[in-house]
């Protein structure tokens, strides 16, 4: 009181402290001593207290004699002690409250914060004053000075509702008395003003506060927090938004000084936007499926801004030079990134009466639904309209759609044009600079990649809408796979959506007619002369990938051409292999959905005994399975490829391979574990960047070199290791799907026993070797 008496004479005067005399320099000085030592004494009574509202009697607390809560809540109004007194209230609010002393912290606290603000806000105008009087044009960051201050408060008012929100919802007079809701929603309302605050950690402190009222079933009836739905979805977005910390470094970003006080440095910033996404999805999720219309129109004016703003790439910055092309730091890619999980989170909650015509829940939906669908169909329309010219881009473009596919559940009008759009990105132009016999580049590979991988995720959720079209598709994908410059990985993607979509058609005969179309190609690899003799023993095999040339000619590992042909008829079986194994799950886990797990049971077979709750199913033909799944009737034509190359793959174990191999210098890394499976091995935090990452195995297995360079000895142990486990898969689906004890497949049970069932395989198998077989093949048969 004496220093703001002091303080308002000068300003009476128009004078300010710097213009004091010496006896008043002295006075001021004076109390200013006291007041610092009286704020060290009171700081350490507090940090004691702290430890008191622990675990006292909390009786003790909220006493009228002392009253320890008022005293509290009027320190929050003095800077030098209200960090640790909003640890003392943190610490009762995280005690389990009766309903009085609850109410009384939601009754009182948002006054004492109100009061608070306004006295922090009158300090920080006078000290302003001060410098301008004084000449100083340094500007002070009040943000940043009262960061500690505004992260406690919301700490803190976050652990008095989700510590005891049980008293939210056991009082049925909190949501019916008019009292008692408006003094929460005033509460809720001081909350909501806080997550305004630039810095992310504010925000992040109430997340999980605000998933516990969103995800009581009960609470949302109330409307209570529908006031505050817009504010939040919003301001949670923008700070998904991922901060360029090189702006911060160089003090570019208008908070430079806020953003170096919530975070020590750009890694404890990542750790940070990882677990906040992460917590993220379900807040989105919930706010959507209790506010659909409100997320919507949110949605939608984010996307607008966005594409208004930023769709030609403006404004253009952290290109890379050579091509002018935008990079993963560009603000327009920054921002349509942070877009994507709210996005997609929210559509996944989104409650079926809010889009669905002949949802049971017509009520709700009556008013709601044209709305929510009409916007949600402008925001499809402004996305799939978009068609920017840089990569990145198109990189995020994909990413936006894949979202829209729980859209396309209720309404399919725009879900061709973006399976076209994702289609053309398979083949989309390397715009990054690399042409002719260049390889492409590995920005043009992530987009392609992302592109096959959201194109399966829409397939998988909305197939049943593109069966009407499933000829156009076909023949799509037809055009794709002959195309020569497309990735091997985008190969698969595309037979496992067309197994998606046939996985959808209901004539059992047609869709397994439409599976056996698909891998045709895949197969007829298989039926190969080339496959077939390479196969026929080890001899065979090591020869065709390159090891027996080695023994004899050394060069021929690092021989361009040579490596080049052994490289491409690996991936062509390989990758046929592969194609095959994943159809045959699609399909498999679309058979179990269609036939509700239940098995077929050959009644004429079947043998019942007392005390069984299920018979025998007795043998069941591939014509009866194939009813559910259209990928089993192929089984005839696969085993006989698949048995002689498990044969001849797990004979390259024996001693005597061993004995003979071992002593070359370059054929003995046949054996050696991959720089993969040594990464695998290893723990690992999120900024090891993977095996070819900073943190990363490559190159660790064979000094000097990896397989991503053109030399086949660090390729052939990633080789083996692929196919073992590709052909165990293999075996366990022919296990799974029940079509291993098949009459059809009866005369090749010997060779299968034979190979997978040998003594001298088992014997030889490696502890990686043994453990991949019983958990892949075994444990599923």
């Amino acid at each position: 009181t004496i220093l703001h008496n002091m303080r308002g004479y000068l300003f009476s005067n128009g004078r300010v402290l710097s213009q004091m005399n010496a006896e008043e320099a002295m006075m001021y000085q004076k109390e200013m001593s006291r007041l610092k030592a009286a704020a060290i004494l009171i700081n350490d009574c507090l940090v004691t207290l702290s430890q008191f509202c622990r675990s006292m009697p909390i009786d003790w607390t909220f006493s009228k004699n002392p009253d320890f809560v008022t005293a509290l809540l009027h320190l929050l109004r003095e800077p030098l002690v209200h960090v640790n007194a909003i640890g003392c209230l943190e610490q009762l609010a995280l005690r389990k409250l009766d309903t009085e002393q609850w109410t009384l912290l939601i009754r009182q606290l948002p006054q004492a914060v109100k009061d608070a603000n306004k006295t922090l806000s009158n300090h920080d105008d006078q000290v302003k004053l001060e410098r301008q009087v004084e000449g100083n044009s340094e500007t002070v960051d009040t943000l940043t000075l009262r960061l500690p201050y505004h992260r406690g408060i919301s700490r803190m008012l976050s652990c008095v509702i989700s510590t005891n929100v049980s008293h939210m919802l056991a009082d049925k007079n909190i949501m019916n008395t008019r009292e008692k809701f408006e003094e929460i929603s005033t509460f809720l309302r001081l909350l909501v003003d806080l997550i305004h605050h630039p810095s992310g950690r504010i925000c992040s402190n109430q997340i999980n506060t605000w998933i516990i009222l969103l995800k009581d079933p009960q609470l949302p009836k109330t409307k209570l927090l529908t006031p505050f739905a817009k504010e939040l979805m919003s301001c949670y977005i923008d700070h998904l938004v991922r901060i360029r910390w090189d702006d911060v470094y160089e003090q570019r970003h208008p908070q430079s000084s806020l953003m170096e006080a919530s975070w020590t440095d750009e890694d404890e910033y990542d750790s940070w936007i990882g677990e906040f996404r992460s917590r993220c999805t379900q807040f989105f999720k919930f706010l959507g499926n209790i506010e659909p219309q409100i997320v919507t129109e949110v949605l939608n004016t984010k996307i607008q801004t966005l594409l208004n703003r930023h769709a030609d790439g403006a404004p253009h910055d952290h290109l890379h030079l050579p091509n002018k092309q935008l990079t993963q730091k560009s603000e327009a890619v920054i921002q349509f990134e942070g877009l994507h999980q709210p996005l997609d989170a929210a559509l996944s909650g989104f409650p079926p009466w809010s889009l669905h015509d002949e949802c049971s829940n017509q009520e709700l939906g009556v008013e709601i639904r044209p709305i929510v669908r009409s916007t949600l169909l402008q925001l499809a329309n402004s996305l799939l309209s978009w068609q920017p010219r840089h990569l990145w881009l198109k990189f995020r473009r994909a990413q936006l759609l894949e979202a829209l596919k729980h859209f396309w559940i209720y309404d399919p009008s725009t879900l061709l044009r973006g399976v076209d759009s994702l289609l053309g990105y398979l083949s989309a132009h390397d715009d990054w600079g690399a042409s002719g016999s260049q390889p492409l580049s590995g920005q043009i590979v992530s987009l392609r990649k992302k592109s096959g991988v959201s194109l399966v995720a829409v397939a998988k959720k909305v197939p049943h809408h593109l069966v009407p079209w499933i000829s156009q598709l076909s023949e799509a994908v037809r055009q794709h796979l002959s195309s020569e410059n497309l990735l091997p990985t985008n190969r698969m993607h595309l037979y496992e959506f067309l197994s998606c979509v046939a996985g959808a058609v209901n004539e059992p005969l047609t869709r397994a007619n439409f599976i056996a179309e698909v891998l045709a190609d895949a197969i007829s690899v298989l039926e190969s002369n080339e496959f077939k003799n390479a196969v026929i023993s080890p001899e065979a095999f090591l020869a065709w990938i390159g090891v027996t040339e080695a023994g004899s000619n050394p060069s021929s590992v690092t021989n361009l051409e040579h490596v080049k042909k052994v490289i491409q008829t690996f991936q062509r079986v390989f990758s046929a292999l592969n194609t095959i194994l994943s159809v045959g799950k699609r399909c498999h886990e679309a058979s179990k959905k269609r036939s509700g797990g239940i098995p077929f049971i050959n009644k004429q077979s079947s043998v019942e005994s007392p005390g069984l709750n299920f018979p025998d199913e007795g043998p069941i033909s591939l014509q009866d399975l194939s009813f559910h799944d259209p990928f089993v009737h192929l089984w005839p034509r696969i085993l006989p490829a698949l048995i002689p190359l498990i044969d001849t793959v797990l004979r390259l174990w024996y001693p005597m391979q061993h004995a003979h191999f071992l002593r070359n210098s370059l054929q003995r890394y046949l054996f050696a574990i991959s720089d993969d499976e040594a990464f695998l091995s290893k723990v690992h935090d999120a900024s090891a960047g993977g095996v070819f990452g900073e943190g990363g195995t490559a190159g660790s297995v064979i000094r000097g070199t990896d397989r991503r360079d053109m030399n086949l000895v660090p390729r052939w142990s990633g080789w083996l290791n692929e196919l073992r486990n590709t052909c165990f898969q293999m075996l366990g689906l022919l296990s799974g799907q029940r079509a291993l004890f098949a009459p059809e497949l009866r005369d090749l049970y010997p060779q299968f026993v034979a190979s997978v069932s040998n003594p001298e395989h088992l014997n030889a198998m490696e502890n990686r070797h043994l453990t991949q077989y019983l958990k892949q093949f075994i444990e599923i048969l």
